[in-house]
């Protein structure tokens, strides 16, 4: 039978203080290369600055459109005339919302006051 004690592995020794200094060094420039390389790569695929008021521009079409149906519809869901005043408002909720998450999506093309507008109006219609 084995002794125990002789068949366990001696323990690795200690790192130098040379082999510490270069494994740190060679994860400073690791991190740094990659640092580097995630800003490349952020600068490469940013918009530019043109595109993004032509975007803003068809962001605050695109709310306006939106509101105007909700309204339209809130409007159509009102009146004596409507033969569908639950389904009409529930349009005029659908676009409300579409218009509230085109705001939440795209905080660098609408004012804090435009949020909460087209958040107060959508609680307004809220059920």
């Amino acid at each position: 039978m084995e002794d125990p004690a002789r068949s366990q592995a001696a323990p690795a020794p200690a790192p130098t203080a040379r082999q510490q200094f270069r494994a740190r060094a060679i994860a400073a420039i690791a991190a740094t290369a990659l640092a580097t390389a995630a800003f490349a790569a952020g600068r490469a695929t940013a918009p530019d600055p043109e595109s993004s008021a032509e975007s803003c521009d068809e962001i605050h079409q695109a709310y306006t459109d939106f509101m105007t149906e909700s309204e339209r519809q809130l409007h159509w869901s009102q009146s004596r005339t409507s033969s569908d005043p639950e389904g009409q408002a529930q349009q005029a909720r659908t676009a409300a919302i579409s218009a509230l998450n085109l705001v939440q999506q795209n905080p660098d093309c609408v004012s804090p006051a435009d949020r909460a507008a087209a958040q107060t109006y959508l609680d307004e219609l809220a059920p």
